[in-house]
């Protein structure tokens, strides 16, 4: 059975947190009196993690379970009005949702892609039109 892709992303936040901390995952099975073998199955998604696991994951790593499950970045992007920008750690995160998606949603998620691309990018508020080849943007050597 696949797993499920909020559980992949999870597990993904979870390493990438514990890496950026310097946080072994024997150090942080210890914070939540489990295995080192059980923090892999949960960096892997392979077992779901209860709330009160996943409450002291997030005092030990020093962040909110909000972070954790994907919630605080939306939080903040609409407090400000600006979509945060994407990191290293969002790629991931993206490229692990596409490839547990199914190959017809990777498709429609590819195609509105595409489409968004096509009629203009929105960049801090303004939309902008992708430049168009022999374009302003392609002569900016005078040619």
């Amino acid at each position: 059975m696949p797993r499920d892709p909020i559980e992949l992303s999870l597990g993904l936040r979870l390493r990438l947190r514990r890496q950026a901390l310097g946080v072994s995952q024997a150090d942080l099975a210890e914070a939540l009196s489990v295995t080192v073998q059980q923090v892999q199955r949960y960096e892997q998604a392979e077992n779901r993690m209860a709330a009160v696991t996943l409450v002291r994951a997030a005092q030990r790593l020093n962040t909110t379970v909000a972070a954790l499950v994907g919630e605080e970045v939306t939080a903040i992007a609409y407090a400000t009005h600006r979509p945060p920008r994407p990191t290293r750690a969002d790629a991931a995160i993206l490229l692990a949702n596409y490839q547990a998606m199914s190959p017809e949603l990777q498709t429609a998620l590819l195609d509105l892609s595409r489409l968004i691309l096509e009629k203009g990018v929105a960049l801090d508020g303004v939309l902008q039109r992708p430049a168009r080849p022999g374009g302003p943007a392609d002569d900016a050597d005078g040619e």
